[in-house]
């Protein structure tokens, strides 16, 4: 497989863009491994819960679909195949500091400008390829598609997640089916989507490219089975930023991506308590699948510099928790009324001094 993409790698580094997306393909594809079509009748099955969440989370919460799509069931080489460039806006903005690492005099410098598309490529082919193996659907990885694409299910991983913990399928595919319906519902509100976009980028404006990491990966390319290595480490291709301590950017894009996590499992829980008998058990194991190395956060965190981590998925349901426990239901609705309202670096483990800004301005 190395072998194969590295006699490539001259003839693709030509490619027109900031991100070598043809490469990008490649590595993701390889990775993802051969087509596995998803069982009819299982599919039928996920279409028909799909609906039933769907209808569920519209009948028990303020959220609503974005349309009438019905969930997508797929194969692990599919769903690479559909979503890899709709997380392009996570790498693109880097495109301008890769380049920028060309323009001193000596040969390693020169190498980077034609190196860096590529390298950006080979960085979200092989963490979206990465991915294929660990998340249920896009909504596992916290972050938004743009633009939104079909809702996906990886069938494959979901079935070995029930498998692994022994869980009652038809339960745990109704879980999945709700976790994908909040998750796009919560980012088909008027301005939820581009916002969270938009911060990301702000952060990935406030980092800086670890070189000395980065030329040791550009060094590891000339030798084949350096490169097979990289292929074969979810963390070989990635890890090249180096995040400004504590930046203003960061913590707001965690703030928002925290909130809007946690406040995803918080409705959840209210609409499918009663259509899950084990949504405890359940959510157990997947706490525990979720520690292991290799997660969708830790992945997100490695590529973009910025720590998802589950911790900050339990800040923001404990957020949700607290203010609607202190003051009731509209008050957490009213997050969704503005982007300002969404809360700002500590505030998400702290909802008093985010009601102090939000509920009482004039506090």
């Amino acid at each position: 497989m190395a072998d194969d993409i590295f006699s490539q790698l001259i003839d693709l580094f030509n490619q027109p863009g900031p991100v070598n997306w043809k490469l990008a393909r490649e590595v993701a594809v390889q990775l993802a491994g051969d087509r596995q079509p998803v069982d009819p009748w299982l599919a039928d099955e996920y279409i028909e819960l799909g609906r039933l969440a769907q209808l569920q989370i519209q009948a028990t919460t303020h959220l609503r679909s974005p349309d009438s799509l019905d969930v997508v069931p797929t194969d692990r080489h599919d769903w690479v195949t559909q979503q890899l460039q709709a997380f392009g806006y996570l790498v693109e903005p880097l495109a301008s500091q890769y380049s920028g690492l060309g323009d001193g005099a000596d040969p390693m410098s020169q190498l980077l400008k034609p190196l860096g598309p590529a390298l950006l490529g080979m960085q979200m082919g092989s963490t979206v390829g990465f991915l294929a193996h660990r998340a249920l659907g896009q909504f596992d990885i916290g972050l938004p598609t743009n633009p939104p694409g079909a809702r996906y299910i990886i069938v494959d991983n979901v079935e070995a997640f029930i498998t692994d913990y022994q869980l009652e399928p038809r339960q745990t595919r109704l879980w999945v089916a709700f976790r994908n319906g909040v998750h796009d519902s919560a980012f088909a509100g008027p301005w939820i989507r581009q916002h969270l976009v938009d911060l990301v980028e702000e952060h990935l404006g406030s980092v800086e490219l670890d070189t000395s990491n980065l030329m040791e990966t550009i060094q590891n390319l000339s030798d084949p089975s350096h490169f097979q290595e990289l292929l074969a480490d979810g963390d070989g291709l990635t890890g090249f930023l180096s995040p400004t301590a504590k930046s203003e950017a960061q913590a707001r894009a965690r703030a928002a991506v925290g909130f809007v996590s946690g406040y995803g499992e918080h409705v959840l829980k209210a609409s499918a308590a009663k259509l899950i008998p084990d949504l405890d058990g359940i959510e157990s194991a997947h706490r525990l699948k979720q520690s292991e190395p290799g997660t969708p956060d830790q992945l997100m965190t490695r590529i973009i510099g910025l720590e998802l981590t589950n911790e900050l998925h339990q800040e923001g349901v404990e957020f949700c928790t607290e203010v609607e426990r202190r003051w009731g239901a509209e008050a957490l609705e009213s997050v969704w009324q503005e982007p300002t309202h969404l809360p700002r670096g500590d505030e998400l483990a702290d909802p008093v001094a985010w009601a102090a800004r939000v509920l009482l301005p004039d506090f």
